[in-house]
């Protein structure tokens, strides 16, 4: 894609947001994963630009706590324990378990491992 884009955009004004998507648009049909990507390089460099940070520029504010999960990755069924029990004991507050093979095929109630969450 960088072919194609970055003769269209060299010399360009990186704060027309508008005038470079469109641009882009014009160049290839949907592909928003890699237009979302110019997006936020566009958006960050007007940021900088503002002298703010991204989310200041985007008028959001610093005062949030965010929280996050952690994801389980498929594989031996011990060492998925093990990566559960270690994920609640650093605190995340959800943890995901991705399934497949044999353990889509089991009933919900055997999948579960005593030890792990409060049952709900």
């Amino acid at each position: 894609m960088g072919q194609y884009f970055a003769p269209a955009l060299m010399g360009r004004d990186a704060l027309d947001f508008a005038g470079n998507l469109a641009e882009l648009d014009r160049i290839i049909y949907g592909n928003s994963s890699i237009k979302s990507a110019f997006d936020i390089a566009w958006h960050d460099t007007a940021a900088q630009h503002a002298g703010q940070l991204l989310y200041e520029f985007l008028g959001g504010k610093n005062d949030k706590v965010l929280t996050t999960d952690m994801t389980v990755s498929l594989g031996p069924p011990a060492k998925m324990q093990a990566d559960a029990v270690r994920f609640q004991r650093e605190g995340f507050p959800a943890i995901k378990v991705k399934l497949g093979g044999h353990w889509s095929r089991a009933p919900a109630a055997h999948r579960r491992q005593p030890g792990l969450g409060d049952g709900r």
